[in-house]
This record gives structure tokens, sequence and C-alpha cells, in this order.
């Protein structure tokens, strides 16, 4: 009896770990509908404090906030378009001190969407700038942040300017100083960007989809680099598509130690997009991992956590026709293992389209569709144990000795049937 007790005890010493190293992913919230839906961009975290936005689902959207733990859900801002106010974002907020940033793209006096300023408790909304697009402005900034430097604001849009193929901007943290830096030419590799910008040094580094205004692909997309005060545009990087390069970039870039890693919606032996590295100077893209039939990438950016690169997928080109996941890929692109599939329904997200944000062992997130209303969740995905199913090392050690006890007397149990009777008992 006392060997069975043991090997119990082995056994559920075995479970707990199991379980311990399994799947940490969890709903944190999940959105009612109506103005409350659709979460876009990335949630951003400040203390124990989450603030994201949605982009409405046929409203116009809101700015919310809640606590990390998932508790605290409240709405800052609803937003009303029309003149006075900004309609539908699709990007993510910039925090600064206890003031809010963002965009919208549509909203303003030409519903060709805003900059807007709000403070982390909700009060002193205001409009900073109301994109015009033609020749002097941008216009509609999709899937793009803000980056502050001192008291200055830079941005992208997708439209507007000159060609109509997308601007980069400034704008001063009280709304004076408008001007644009420069503007896309099309139909070329370097219209229509998404996504932010990175700052490295005085030098901005950001990516065009390609796309022709008029809705026609008639290019891959391009990385390209320019300095903050708008001088020496250049590109970086012209993807080609096909099983070596990837094609369509519709995220941002991140930066670390002089190279960029970024992720296209297509390109790769499947055309199903992929991860890629290059160095800031430009020369050879390396593929990390091209996703296989039907993946593709959020249109949010990659995070980067000691030399391991996490993003999800949207397993759809519409944000409707699939359920996305959560990868991870280190930076010399061995390891790659999806971390969670999403399945939708009440207990769970679907089709993310921002990028996942580190915090204390956890990833956070949202995803456009999925929970009770499937007006879209916000996440939570704890690294720590979540690597797999296998206890650690020293764990299993200190057991071996009681798996081997438990396993000689068993073994003598079989020859011997007065130990067998006294453990059948």
């Amino acid at each position: 009896m006392k060997t069975l007790k043991i090997l119990v005890a082995v056994f559920a010493v075995l479970s707990i770990a199991a379980v311990a190293g399994a799947d940490s992913y969890s709903v944190l919230h999940e959105f009612s509908g109506s103005d409350d839906a659709n979460p876009v961009g990335d949630v951003i975290i400040s203390g124990s404090t989450l603030y994201g936005m949605t982009s409405g689902d046929g409203t116009t959207g809101t700015i919310f906030k809640m606590n990390i733990n998932g508790t605290g859900y409240s709405v800052l801002h609803t937003f009303a378009g029309g003149g006075a106010d900004g309609g539908n974002p699709e990007g993510s907020l910039t925090l600064l001190g206890s003031t809010l940033y963002g965009m919208t793209c549509n909203g303003g006096d030409n519903d060709s969407g805003t900059v807007f300023k709000i403070d982390t408790d909700g009060n002193n909304f205001s409009l900073l700038h109301e994109f015009a697009g033609g020749g002097s402005d941008g216009a509609r900034p999709y899937h793009s942040n803000l980056i502050v430097s001192g008291s200055t604001l830079y941005g992208v849009t997708t439209y507007g300017g000159d060609n109509n193929a997308g601007t980069i901007f400034q704008i001063d943290t009280a709304g004076n100083n408008f001007s644009l830096l420069h503007e896309f030419t099309a139909p070329t590799n370097q219209s229509c960007p998404f996504g932010g910008l990175v700052l490295s040094g005085s030098t901005f580094f950001g990516m065009s989809s390609g796309v022709d205004p008029e809705g026609m692909d008639d290019s891959n997309g391009s990385i390209y680099k320019i300095d903050i005060d708008g001088d020496n545009f250049s590109l970086v990087h012209q993807f080609a598509g096909g099983g070596n390069d990837g094609r369509f970039p519709a995220g941002g870039l991140i930066l670390s130690e002089g190279m960029l890693y970024g992720m296209t919606l297509f390109g790769g032996d499947y055309n199903s997009g992929s991860v890629f590295k290059i160095s800031e100077e430009g020369g050879d893209i390396t593929l990390l991992h091209e996703f296989t039939e039907g993946m593709y990438p959020s249109s949010g950016s990659l995070t980067l956590i000691e030399g391991v690169l996490y993003g999800m997928t949207r397993a759809g080109v519409d944000p409707e026709e699939g359920d996305g996941t959560i990868f991870k890929v280190s930076i010399d692109g061995t390891g790659f293992a999806l971390l969670h599939e999403f399945a939708g329904g009440a207990n769970d997200g679907r089709s993310p389209r921002g990028s996942l944000v580190y915090s204390d062992n956890t990833l956070y997130g949202m995803t456009y569709y999925g929970g009770d209303a499937n007006a879209g969740v916000v996440l939570g995905y704890e690294l720590e144990g979540g690597g797999g199913d296998v206890p650690e090392p020293s764990t299993l050690l200190l057991l071996l000795p009681f798996i081997g006890l438990g396993l000689r007397k068993m073994r003598k149990g079989s020859s011997n049937k007065k130990i067998g009777e006294k453990l059948s008992s």
C-alpha cells in the first residue's frame, strides 16, 4: 500500500508539472459589441493598466483601459466621427507621461482621419490635426502608431500627398507645426505605407506595401529609411516575393543590434507570408520562417524577448476567413512553434490584427473577433512554464529515486505472492 501511495504521489507531481508547463493562454476581456467591438492595433501597458482602441462594429470605435488581470474595464472615449471628432482607429496608442496620443482613419472635417490626444483618466480629449489629403496633407493612417521624439510626434499615413500614395509627417504634441517630411510615389514599391516607424539614432525605418492607390497590386513593397528631418530617403530593400523573399509587408519593423525584423503578408514557398531579418544597411535579406498555406501574419509587429521573436497570424487574408495563431521563432530561424491556435467562440479570440506586448513574463494582445459577442477579446499568454509538457530536469532528477523504488517493489511483487497481496490491499 505504501508503494502505491508513492507511485500515486509521483504521478500527481508529474501531472502537476505537465499542467504547469501547458498552454498559459487566457481571455482577459470579451468585448460586448456595437461601439465596444473589434479591437485594433496593440495594447499598451503602464504599470498595471492596459490601454487600447476598438474600431467599432458599424460605429466609430472607442478608447478603453483595464487592469492587466482583466478587471476594471472602462471606456475613456467614444469616437463620434464628423468634424469635431475622429472615427474608426486602425492603429495603436502612444503614451507620453499621462497623455495618450493616437490616430483615426476617419473623422475630422474631411473624414480623412485625425491625430488626437487624451489624458489617461479620459479627460481633455482634443484633435491635434485633421487630415485633408491632397498635395499638402496625408490621409487615412492604417495599422500605424505615433513615434515621440522630444516634443514632436512623427507618423505615417497610407494615403495623401501629391500622388495619394502616403506620407510621413510631423507635428508637435500641442498640435502645432504640422508638416510633411516625405510624400510617397506610385505605383512603385514605395507606395502606400502600412505600419509605423522605428527610430535608430536620427534615422527612421519603415515599410511600404507597394499597392497602387487605386487598389492594384503593382509591386511587392519595400523597406525604406529616411532622416528624422526628412532628408535622404532611400530604399533598404525591395521585396520580390517567391520562395526566397517576402511580399506585401502590412505591419511594422522592430530593431535590435543593427538588425531589422519584420513580417510580410505574402511571399515564401507557400505565398502565405514570412518572418525576415535584414541589416539596417540593407544587403541580403534572410527569411527566418516561411508560413505554410493559409497562415498569413497579422498586421502587427514582432516582439523580441531574449533572442526569441513572438508574433501572431490571422489565418486568412480576410479577417473573417480564419482564426489565427500565436507563434515564436528564434532570431536565427530555429525553434519555430505554435504557442496557441485561436478557436473563436465564447472562450477564445480569433483573427488578431495587431502585435503582442510583453510585461512580467506575459504577452498581451487582442483579436478582432471571438468571445461571447464575436466582437473581439483582450488576451494574455504567460511565457513562464509555457514551453512544453515536460517537467524541469531538476524535478525529474528528484523524482527518479522514488520512481526506481516503486519499480523495484513492483518487480518483486510480481514474483512474491505475499508482497503482491499487500500491495493489492
